[in-house]
């Protein structure tokens, strides 16, 4: 972090708001998918080759 910040003041704070997040994983075998819904906060895991 030194490298490419003076001090902690240079950094940039933030936050996002999201209503759905999709998550895709394909260093497993097979690949792994999963939706978040930020409403409920619910994780659905789904299958991205066949029947959900």
């Amino acid at each position: 972090m030194k490298r490419l910040y003076r001090s902690p003041q240079d950094l940039a704070y933030f936050s996002v708001s999201i209503d759905s997040l999709d998550y895709y994983d394909l260093s497993t075998n097979p690949p792994t998918f999963r939706h978040y819904d930020g409403i409920t906060g619910d994780f659905q895991s789904l299958n991205p080759f066949g029947k959900h």
